[in-house]
């Protein structure tokens, strides 16, 4: 890639962690060597993750975007949008709003192991969040549902262990 397009393409993509793609189009910046196709799919990953709650809680969504250009300049124009969202699932985790939401889903959900019926609740949750939360955190291997249940059992039957060892 050329050193002006390298340039052009690296102040979009720091734009992109403060602004949305419609603002970054008005900013006063270079962005002759991103295509607007390349921006407006940017953008419209940006914008569905902003709408979609599950999302937010998932992902960074600015970062996100700024990832899906950064791919999409990489794949080139052959590759279809599916194509280019593959190898970004798993990066800009919102790792605040994600530890969050497992607390309250903690906490509005039934303790189903019996062991466990006498716990505090409140106690239990908190560690599977701080659990969860670092498990996630160091989580590199693909964003699926099947591999976060298997996290999600691991900061499970930690807390389980720990909070038996309070007894």
């Amino acid at each position: 890639m050329k050193t002006r397009n390298r340039s052009a393409l690296m102040i979009c993509l720091l734009l992109l962690f403060s602004l949305s793609m419609p603002a970054l189009a008005q900013a006063e910046t270079d962005l002759s060597g991103v295509s607007s196709t390349y921006q407006n799919e940017a953008d419209g990953v940006y914008q569905d993750c902003a709408a979609s709650t599950a999302m937010r809680t998932k992902f960074d969504c600015k970062c996100y975007a700024a990832a899906y250009l950064e791919e999409r300049i990489k794949l080139g124009p052959e590759a279809n949008p599916d194509e280019v969202m593959i190898p970004i699932r798993g990066k800009c985790k919102n790792i605040a709003a994600n530890t969050d939401y497992e607390y309250e889903s903690c906490l509005r959900g039934p303790i189903v192991n019996p062991i466990l019926q006498n716990v505090d609740k409140q106690k239990y949750c908190e560690c599977y969040a701080e659990k969860w939360s670092g498990l996630y955190s160091a989580y590199t291997g693909e964003h699926s549902a099947r591999a976060l249940s298997g996290l999600k059992s691991q900061a499970m039957t930690e807390c389980t262990a720990k909070i038996l060892s309070w007894k």
